[in-house]
């Protein structure tokens, strides 16, 4: 069968979207992939997995996507094998691969725990008239900033 529009075209309709990944994702478990499909955003999942995968081995996580990043620095455990994290190539290029256990451990635990939430202000800043929030100016000087920036663990991101 030939495809006959863009791809973006192709893809901007949800119920082509859904049946190319699930078709795509029956050919990747027929060569012996594990294929996981979620009802959602994805992020948490390709995440989830991600650290359970690392808790085996090392694991890639190639992506272009800072929620991704801001996700796997939060919820990794120092404890499993290596997990990185790789930005896509742009223009035949190459990239590098961070490592999230050293990244952890130059932030500290407390900007590692604190990172979705402010990564979130920050989000929020650039989308007001203003992109400096006044929020992000107090990151980390108030006992007050942090008890709030903890609630953001009840959200799911």
């Amino acid at each position: 069968m030939t495809l006959c529009m863009k791809k973006e075209e192709f893809l901007s309709c949800k119920t082509n979207k859904g049946r190319f990944l699930k078709l795509l994702g029956n050919h990747l478990e027929a060569v012996g992939f594990r294929i996981f499909h979620s009802e959602g955003d994805a992020d948490v999942l390709i995440v989830e997995k991600a650290v359970e995968a690392a808790s085996l081995t090392d694991t890639f996580v190639v992506a272009d996507d800072t929620d991704i990043l801001v996700l796997l620095i939060s919820r990794s455990d120092s404890r499993s094998g290596r997990l990185y994290f790789s930005p896509e190539a742009k223009f035949g290029g190459t990239s590098s691969a961070w490592d999230i256990s050293e990244m952890k451990q130059k932030l500290g635990t407390d900007v590692s725990n604190l990172i979705p939430f402010c990564h979130a202000i920050v989000l929020s800043a650039l989308t007001q008239e203003n992109p400096i929030n006044p929020y992000l100016i107090q990151f980390g000087t108030t006992v007050e900033f942090r008890a709030l920036s903890r609630l953001s663990k009840i959200r799911v991101l």
